[in-house]
This record gives structure tokens, sequence and C-alpha cells, in this order.
């Protein structure tokens, strides 16, 4: 059985084919994906699979080759380099460098990622950086199993950095020290005064418990994300999405000791869980807020097995969808492509700057009428 090809082209990109395979190479190596020793695809296999002019992968290894991540071996082809991952930092573009730091195992497979790096990639393009995937574990990234990542630090490998997943206050402060700038994503550090970009979620959380308050449902449940690490210096989203609902419910005179919450890690089967604990209730909730495609898959897929149906026995309202997909019911999407290219400029100007103008800028969403309702409001 053949292996299958570990590069992917965009033909309609306006980025050259042997850019993209050389950009895949590096950020496949600092993900771990390639390791050192590991045999490149032939030239021909790659553009037979990719069906490309062979000139074209050629020289996207020549350039790995001369840049250090890969090293030919006679008679077998290229591989890549015992030291191909410090090098794929190369020197030359350091201060091009952009890295983008996730949380590998949340975002492996998060449909968050796409838009948010496209909207990153454009703007890089335009200011002349250069993104790299720094994925991490855990909440204190310059420790433990993440001494590469450190140690890319202490090399100044990076003219910036977007912290796309929460991270604890000792790092925090250590870059702080490092003098290096950095903006955070959809994570807010009130008493750190982190500059950051975010959904506004308090207005999509709003929107829906407004739209079924109207509808005249009392006892709404909330499945969301993460409520925070420590609340004393990060604010995560499902922080927000959790107080933006109290105080609504609030607002429209409902206690909220009847409506349940659940904080959960972003995982379907967590939220399938939290559902189906929620929809046992006696007095169960008419409808839900769910954040998130992945959370939407869950929760109904707890419905079914409870033999419920949507919107007949209950209603659903998804908040920050990725894709606008995900929801029978209302969906309220996020602008995660603005998002991401909001956070790129914002690192530009504290990288030029030394400062921003804005600490904090806050993204607007969009609301999504279900089919039905669609045709209700045309009617």
């Amino acid at each position: 059985m053949k292996k299958p090809l570990i590069f992917s082209i965009d033909k309609q990109s306006s980025v050259p084919i042997y850019s993209q395979i050389v950009d895949q190479a590096k950020r496949r190596i600092a993900a771990g994906d390639l390791v050192s020793g590991i045999l490149l695809p032939s030239v021909r296999r790659v553009a037979r699979g990719l069906r490309v002019n062979p000139m074209t992968i050629s020289k996207a290894y020549s350039i790995l080759e001369r840049e250090g991540v890969a090293e030919r071996v006679p008679g077998k082809g290229l591989k890549v380099n015992d030291r191909s991952i410090i090098t794929a930092y190369s020197p030359a573009r350091k201060q091009a460098a952009v890295g983008m730091v996730f949380n590998g195992i949340i975002y492996a497979a998060n449909p968050v990622f796409p838009p948010l790096l496209k909207g990153m990639n454009e703007a890089a393009e335009v200011k002349g950086y250069y993104l790299q995937p720094c994925p991490v574990k855990g909440g204190q990234v310059l420790a433990g199993e993440n001494l590469f990542f450190a140690s890319l630090l202490l090399q100044n490998a990076f003219a910036g950095l977007i912290l796309m997943s929460p991270l604890s206050i000792a790092d925090i402060s250590e870059l702080k020290k490092k003098r290096i700038p950095f903006v955070s994503q959809n994570n807010q550090y009130p008493a750190l005064n982190i500059p950051c970009v975010i959904n506004d979620i308090e207005q999509q959380v709003s929107q829906a418990a407004g739209c079924l308050v109207r509808k005249g449902h009392r006892r709404i449940g909330l499945v969301t994300g993460p409520a925070a690490y420590d609340y004393t210096t990060v604010v995560t989203s499902g922080f927000r999405v959790r107080t933006e609902f109290r105080r609504c419910l609030a607002a429209h005179g409902i206690a909220g000791e009847s409506c349940p919450v659940r904080n959960i890690p972003w995982d379907r089967h967590k939220a399938f869980e939290a559902a189906l604990e929620i929809l046992s209730f006696s007095d169960r909730p008419s409808a839900l807020i769910v954040c998130s495609n992945f959370q939407t898959e869950g929760v109904l897929r707890a419905i079914r097995k409870k033999g419920l149906a949507v919107p007949g026995d209950i209603e659903i309202v998804q908040i920050m969808s990725e894709n606008g997909k995900g929801s029978p019911g209302l969906i309220i999407q996020s602008d995660l492509f603005e998002m991401g290219r909001q956070s790129m400029l914002m690192l530009d100007e504290l990288i030029r700057k030394g400062s921003v103008a804005q600490r904090c800028r806050k993204i607007t969403s969009r609301a999504i009428l279900p089919s039905t309702e669609k045709k209700r409001a045309a009617g």
C-alpha cells in the first residue's frame, strides 16, 4: 500500500507552489509530524501526486537542502536533517517570523483553526511576515514538554507571537521579561493589560438569550467552553459567555438557578455528556444555547439519544459558529477570518511602534436564521 502524500497545494493561491511545499515541510517539522531522519517522498512521486512539474518539486527540495532543513542521502533521496527543527527558523528569516502559539491537543482538527489561519496569513503576507505554528502542551508552555519552544525564544527566533490558547501567568511574565511583542487571541488578561483581539461574545449571548426569551422560554441551558485557568489573570471565552448569560437572565427577570450552565473542554464527547446530564433533569430546559460547531455536534447527539426533536421538544441557538453551519436553529456566526487578520495587524503595530492605540479589539458577528424562520420572515 502506498503511503499518503505529505504535501498538498492550492493552485489558486498567489503563493508559488514550490514555496507552499517549503513552508509545509517546515511547519510539519515544527509540529513534530516530520521527525529527524525521515525520508521525504521522491520528487517524481510528489509531482505525480500533485500533478505538477517535477522541476517545481525539485526547486522546493533544493531550498530545503540549502537552508539545512533536509540533507541528501546518496541512493535514497532527501531526509529531514537532525538539526532541521532549529534551521527551519533560519536566522535570515527571524525578523519576519511570527509564532502562532496554540495548544496542539485543543486545536487538532478544530474547525476554528482554518479561518483564523487564513485571516492571519493574509495580513502576514501584506506586512511581510512568515507564520510559524508553535503547538504546545499544557498551560505552562515555557517548561516541561515544551523545551523546544522555550529554546526558540532564547534564540530570538520570532519577531512576535500570537497567543491562540491561554497561557499561565508565569509564561506571560516571562514573555514580558524577554520583551517579545505578543497579542492574545480571544483570551483576556485584564490585570496585565495585554493587547488582545476577541469575539464580541457579549453581543452573541445577548442576542441568543433575547431571542429565546421572546419566544417564551424561561428555562434555558448553556453549554460552553472552559471558564478560565485562573480568574485573576485569564478571562477565557467560556468565562465571558457564562458571565453574560447570567447577566441576560437577570435582566429578563429569570432566576439563574433554574438555568443550568456547563463549562467544558472544546470536545464533542464532553458536550454530549454535558447535554445528556442537562436533558435528564426532571425539569429540563426547553432551550439550549451552545457554543461552537464541536459542541453542537455533541449536543445534537445527546438530543437524539433522548428521543427528542429540534425544535419541537427543545430549541437550540448556536453561538460562536465557525462556518455558519451546525445547528438546525438560529446560528450566530463568529467572524474568525477577521479575528485572525486583526490579530496579525495588531501585532504588526506592536512590533513597529512598541505600543497599540487600542488594547482590545472586539470582532462583531452575524446571525443566520434557520430555513423555517427565513420562510416565515419572507412571508
